[in-house]
Parts: structure tokens; C-alpha cells; sequence
């Protein structure tokens, strides 16, 4: 059963409180979702924030105004939320212009070079709610931020204070049951060369797997392929497609040494085309794509998503104060 409203709103001022987060100098600029996501800017508001602006379109899960009408409940019901500006479809020039922090979220994205021409020169940040490495550029020009004076940080998720890239393992763990194997006893391979496969190779040795294989290179270990009970696809950074003849997972390789090896992906390109082409199962039964996750940690409830919306709000405050580092991260340009 999940945690009463008020609940949610006592947990995120825990969390703002401890690790100090403090916008009362800030204009901040954000979205505004459902769920867990709903409590983004409430969390600027906790925080004191100048002022608050939250964007949402309509979407295939539902309208605008539908968000928007479940956001007044639990303004009703905790109090908070009184300041916050509400921006349906469309954003108001002033709205980015005033900013000094944009979160990189979902409804805002892409932040073009139109978008961002419109922020503040060197007195606005844009983070990134993610870490540096895992840096997507179709999400924001970032030659557009370094020629107009707009800073971008990445969010370190393995702080003492806010462990949130623990959670993945949880979350991959979720991913994996909901596909319906249980783990312990299970012979998995792990597609990944990152720290999501190092992640799930240690929370599947922790839940009793009988064998765990970690690696980039399938086509080295057709021997363990055929043993496999299923093959996780959790490699954040290939962004070809996966399944293709010349993917790292090719449909006629997987079906020659285990016709009925079962995949579950997290990351990955691949197409409903080519899942029908396989002889096992895959779950989910959906295409896939590079850089995006197929499970998120929303699927481990509250505290994770709210701890790393917490965190890229207190990254951005420290880019803009100059203060010590905690959260914050340098993003590595694209070569």
C-alpha cells in the first residue's frame, strides 16, 4: 500500500532538510507528472524556491488537465504548493527567461537551441536528474549552453547521503521477477559494460543465483548462452540496435545456441519486428530503445525518485553558489 499523501510531503522535507537544499535565491523551472513525479515541485517549494514554474502537456497516459487537477488534490491536502505556476502546452517566454534552475525533465525536453536562447546567461544551470555519464545529448544542444553562457551539471547518485544508484538493483531485481524467474537458481548472462550490469550481476549473486555471467561480448561464451535461463540486455551506451544481424545480440546467434532463451531488457534498441523473429520470450513485450530504461526506479517506489529529484535540485543550487561539491557533476562533451 503506498504512503499516504501527507506521508509522501513528510518523507521529501526529511530529504530536503537533510541534505540542505535551499532555492530561496532561485527561480526554478521544472514539470510537472503524475505519481512520484508529481512531488517535483513541491520539492522546490519545500525548499523555499523564489519562485516556481511547472510545465505539462498532454500525453498518450492522459491530459493536461487531468494532471493538473490530481497536482490541486494534494495541494489541498498538504498546503504546500500555493506558488507554484502551473503552465499547460505551452511555456510563456518569461517563464525560461527568469529560470535560474531548469530541470532536464521529461515534459521540457528537448531544451534546444531555441529554448535555451531564452534562458539566462551565466546565472541559470540546467540539470541534467541523472548521472554525467549517462549524458544524452538529443536531450539538450549543449554547443547551444556552451556558446550562450548556460551551465549544465550532472547528479552524482552514489553520495553516503543519498545512495540512490543502489536502488537499481532492486529495480532490475523487480524487472526480473515481473518477467516471471525467480533468480535464485537461475544461469543469467549480462549484456552490459556499465555500472547497471555491475549493479544487476551483484544483486543477482545476492538473491542466489546459481551462475551469473558479466559481459560485452556474447559471442565469446556460446557454451554459457546455451545453459542460460534468460539473458538481461542492461548496457546503457550501445545505442545500435541489439537484435539486428549485426548487433551485439543477433536474433540468429541467440535462437542457433538456445532456441528457448528468454531475454529481458532494461536497455537496448530493438523492434517489435524482430522480437517476433525470436523462438524464446522477451519481456517486456515491447520495443526497446537505446539510453532509456525500461523499468525506471519509480518502480521501487517513492524514496528513489524522490532522493534523486532532491539531489539534481541540490546539484543545481551548488553550481550556482560555487560552494563544495556534493551532487553536482562536469558533463563530458561529445566528441
Amino acid at each position: 500500500m503506498p504512503r499516504t499523501i501527507i506521508k509522501k510531503t513528510e518523507l521529501c522535507k526529511e530529504i530536503v532538510e537533510k541534505v540542505g537544499l535551499d532555492l530561496s535565491n532561485y527561480n526554478v523551472l521544472t514539470e510537472l507528472g503524475t505519481n512520484q513525479f508529481a512531488f517535483l515541485p513541491i520539492l522546490a517549494s519545500i525548499a523555499n524556491a523564489k519562485s516556481i514554474t511547472a510545465f505539462v502537456r498532454d500525453t498518450k497516459y492522459g491530459t493536461a488537465e487531468m494532471v493538473e487537477d490530481e497536482f490541486k488534490k494534494i495541494v489541498k491536502e498538504t498546503g504546500l504548493g500555493h506558488e507554484i505556476k502551473i503552465r499547460k502546452n505551452n511555456l510563456q517566454l518569461t517563464d525560461i527567461s527568469i529560470a535560474n534552475i531548469v530541470t532536464n525533465s521529461r515534459m521540457l525536453r528537448p531544451l534546444n537551441q531555441d529554448f535555451i536562447s531564452k534562458m539566462r546567461p551565466f546565472t541559470s544551470v540546467i540539470t541534467l536528474m541523472y548521472e554525467a555519464w549517462e549524458m544524452r545529448y538529443a536531450d539538450i544542444d549543449i554547443n547551444a549552453c556552451d556558446k550562450l553562457g548556460i551551465k549544465v551539471c550532472g547528479v552524482s547518485e552514489n553520495t553516503k547521503m543519498l545512495p540512490i544508484f543502489d536502488f537499481c538493483g532492486p529495480m532490475i531485481a523487480k524487472l526480473v521477477f515481473d518477467a516471471g524467474f525467480e533468480i535464485m537458481s537461475n544461469n543469467i548472462v549480462i549484456f552490459s559494460n556499465d555500472s547497471f550490469g555491475k549493479v544487476a550481476k551483484k544483486t543477482f549473486k545476492a538473491l542466489g543465483a546459481a551462475s551469473v555471467t558479466l559481459t560485452n561480448d556474447l559471442f565469446a561464451i556460446p557454451n554459457v548462452i546455451e545453459k542460460a535461463d534468460f539473458l538481461l540486455l542492461a548496457d546503457y551506451q550501445t545505442v545500435k540496435p541489439l537484435l539486428e544481424t549485426s548487433g551485439c545480440a543477433p536474433i540468429n546467434f541467440l535462437n542457433k545456441y538456445n532456441p528457448e532463451l528468454n531475454i529481458i531488457h532494461l536497455f537496448g534498441k530493438i523492434s517489435e519486428h524482430e522480437v517476433k523473429q525470436l523462438k524464446g520470450r522477451i519481456f517486456p513485450e515491447t520495443s526497446g530503445l537505446a539510453n532509456v530504461m525500461t523499468y525506471n526506479l519509480s518502480s521501487c517506489g517513492e524514496i528513489p525518485v524522490f532522493w534523486l529529484q532532491v539531489a539534481g535540485l541540490r546539484a543545481a543550487q551548488e553550481v550556482l553558489e560555487g560552494g563544495p561539491v556534493i551532487f553536482s557533476q562536469d558533463i563530458t562533451r561529445e566528441i
